[in-house]
């Protein structure tokens, strides 16, 4: 299933209906509430033996709040699903419908990447390459030959739309009737004429390479003109289409400085890496910048079972500690506090370059920035406001982010560590002995984002993990330290190779730590449990957490849950014919008998 969701415009309509009665009610109730509440302040002030309005009844702040959060999501749901429907009409939207070929000028949005098959081993020796990028400028039929090798040039639009030809060539005969914006209907009954239009829409390129790979090496940024056939979209991507090319690209300008820049330290580290053994080697660069190009398969399968998916590419968590890091080096010298805001947000810009753009990375850096606004200019800061903030600002500037699952995940799991995880973490330190209550801060985070999260986990078709919590309660104490470590062994790369090898040295021990964790949790029975997937299988997740929770909360639930648990490990791995992996040939010590089975 796609990570995303676009609703029909039938389903725009009913939201944005939806969205206006609950911010109708939502403003009702509230000024009902507050015109009585504030009478009665006033009287009261006035003379204090005066009767006044009872304080408002717990039933409407509820029946407030819920209509702020319906209208809110409502809002948040329609804003994005009208930025894709734009992508389904127009020009490319035609020609993607008709296979159309097409000549087109595209800048590289992120990092290629091979596809999952090329990955495990290309076939033939022809691998897929995976591009996103945005198409500016296009042309198709007598116009793809004529600017093949040069840059497309004119600003706007011939508005015929193609009519399909075989080999994608041009249409000959009548045009179709012009429409401005660079889109066109083509008149009934004759072939269209040959259209170049300008465009800013995202596409993903699926480049098939061979021996002359040119397309693993571009950096985001970098503009380039390619020759492929056009198809359309899965549905639920945010892409006006796909374009399937089969020879190299033609550079026509390339990236930026500083993409050059974090494209250099991306390298340096994959080097710097190549020191360590596997399946070390591949995570580290994961763990640091998001390079998952040479993570195995195997591994990130192990992490999606065992629930630590956000441990295998840079998460909110990691900008966190970066700019924990830094601030704690700068403490330790004069420099006052508005410079070290300001070198705090040097910092989060840099690292969202080097990292790439992702949804959580951008969540965690728009709460960063706030936080270090309000403490460069002297004033307070609160989790909860800067998140509600950073999401405020980040949906106003790319409204796609509301119908992205990895976007949700971040802000739902930030959400509950924030609101729900105190209150744990109190709770349970009060419940257990001695020493173990240190353990109340670990259990009580990694529960209460896994709870939050569950919802659009089981939407996506992940299903439930249920080793999750421990999993991540026994990753964490590793997660920090190489985090930190392949900072320092980033910075150091460009200065010294030997230094940054013998950081990287230092970090390969928690990866380690890490793959340890994520097999051994996911090879145990029972790991996943299966749950429907789609907005079924998340409504019944949300009915599912408050059940469970208050069957929790009473001492024969939580035996009951208990001996059911057990009852259904033991029929698991009673039914499992696969032995679990031994904890040994995780070791590294090990590695050179798992080279000789394989």
């Amino acid at each position: 299933m796609a990570d995303r969701w676009v609703p029909s415009p039938a389903g725009l309509v009913a939201v944005a209906g939806v969205g206006g009665l609950a911010a109708l009610l939502g403003t009702v109730l509230w000024a009902r509430e507050h015109a009585r509440t504030g009478f009665g302040a006033d009287a009261r002030r006035r003379d204090p033996g005066v009767a006044t309005s009872p304080e408002p009844r717990d039933g409407s702040r509820r029946a407030t709040r819920a209509g702020a959060v319906t209208a809110a999501v409502a809002a948040g749901v329609f804003v994005a699903g009208v930025g894709g429907q734009d992508r389904r009409a127009g020009v490319l939207a035609q020609l993607a419908s008709r296979s159309a070929t097409i000549s087109a000028e595209l800048v590289v949005t992120d990092d290629p990447r091979p596809s999952a098959r090329s990955a495990a081993g290309s076939v033939g020796g022809t691998r897929t390459i995976l591009v996103p990028a945005r198409i500016v400028r296009l042309a198709t039929g007598r116009a793809v030959g004529a600017v093949s090798g040069a840059r497309l040039s004119g600003p706007g639009a011939t508005p015929a739309v193609p009519a399909p030809a075989a080999g994608g060539g041009s249409g000959a005969g009548q045009a179709g009737s012009r429409r401005p914006g660079g889109r066109s209907s083509p008149a009934s009954g004759a072939a269209a004429a040959d259209v170049t239009a300008r465009l800013d829409v995202p596409v993903l390129v699926l480049a098939l390479v061979g021996g002359d790979d040119r397309w693993s090496g571009l950096l985001p940024s970098t503009r380039v003109m390619a020759t492929g056939r056009l198809g359309p979209p899965q549905p639920g991507d945010q892409i006006g289409a796909v374009l399937l090319v089969h020879g190299p690209p033609r550079q026509v300008r390339g990236p930026a400085w500083y993409q050059r820049l974090a494209g250099r330290l991306r390298a340096d580290l994959r080097i710097t890496a190549s020191g360590l053994p596997q399946p070390a080697r591949g995570l580290f660069p994961g763990l640091v910048d998001g390079d998952v190009s040479g993570l195995d398969p195997a591994l990130r399968d192990d992490f999606r079972a065992a629930g630590l998916t956000h441990l295998t590419a840079v998460s909110g968590g990691n900008v966190m500690i970066t700019i924990g890091a830094v601030l704690a080096a700068l403490r330790r010298t004069r420099t006052g506090v508005r410079s070290r805001a300001l070198w705090a947000a040097g910092t989060i810009v840099g690292f969202v370059v080097v990292a790439r753009p992702s949804a959580s990375v951008l969540r965690a850096a728009a709460m960063g920035l706030l936080g270090v606004v309000a403490t460069g200019t002297g004033r307070g800061s609160s989790v909860l406001p800067a998140l509600a903030g950073s999401v405020a600002v980040l949906l106003l500037a790319r409204p796609d982010l509301a119908l992205s699952a990895g976007f949700a995940l971040s802000v739902l799991a930030t959400a509950g560590i924030v609101i729900v995880a105190p209150g744990w973490r109190d709770r349970l330190a009060r419940r257990l002995p001695g020493r173990l209550g240190r353990l109340a801060e670990g259990v009580a985070v990694a529960a209460a984002a896994q709870l939050a999260c569950t919802p659009v986990i089981a939407w996506i078709g992940g299903g439930v993990s249920l080793v999750a919590i421990p999993a991540n309660v026994a990753a964490e104490v590793a997660v920090a330290p190489v985090t930190v470590l392949g900072l320092v062994a980033l910075a150091a790369g460009p200065v010294s190779g030997r230094l940054a090898g013998w950081v990287a040295w230092l970090a390969g021990w928690p990866c380690r730590w890490l793959v340890l964790v994520a097999q051994t949790a996911a090879h145990l029975p029972g790991a996943t449990m299966g749950w429907p997937g789609g907005p079924a299988g998340a409504l019944a997740a949300v009915a599912a957490l408050p059940a469970g929770y208050g069957l929790l909360r009473r001492r024969w639930g939580r035996r009951a849950c208990v001996a059911l648990l057990a009852g259904l490990l033991t029929a698991r791995s009673l039914a499992s014919h696969k032995p679990a992996t031994p904890i040994a040939e995780i070791f590294p010590a090990v590695q050179a008998s798992d080279a000789r089975r394989q």
